[in-house]
């Protein structure tokens, strides 16, 4: 099943408004859904090789949980946050 996503961002920066619009992307559900709750639990090393098998593409960092991220948002990229085990404390997804 294809969802087709328009992605507009509104930016208010000192007193200025900017909208951003993004072009529609098509994002197949199950490819997003296929890795994530497995995911949970294991090490962020064995959760970033299955993600890049899925889709070597992919940005995929691993982070420390409660790190300071960016909030833009990025269908190329995947975030994986590990507690102090090393382990995926929370599903990774895009954006």
């Amino acid at each position: 099943m294809r969802i087709n996503l328009l992605i507009s961002l509104l930016i208010i920066t000192k007193g200025a408004a900017f909208t951003l619009n993004d072009q529609d992307t098509n994002i197949l559900m199950d490819e997003v859904e296929s890795w994530q709750s497995p995911l949970l639990g294991v090490t962020g090393e064995e959760a970033k090789a299955t993600i890049l098998n899925s889709d070597q593409s992919l940005s995929v960092d691993i982070l420390p949980e409660g790190s300071m991220v960016t909030m833009d948002y990025r269908l190329d990229r995947v975030r994986i946050f590990v507690g102090e085990n090393g382990n995926v404390s929370r599903e990774p997804h895009k954006g």
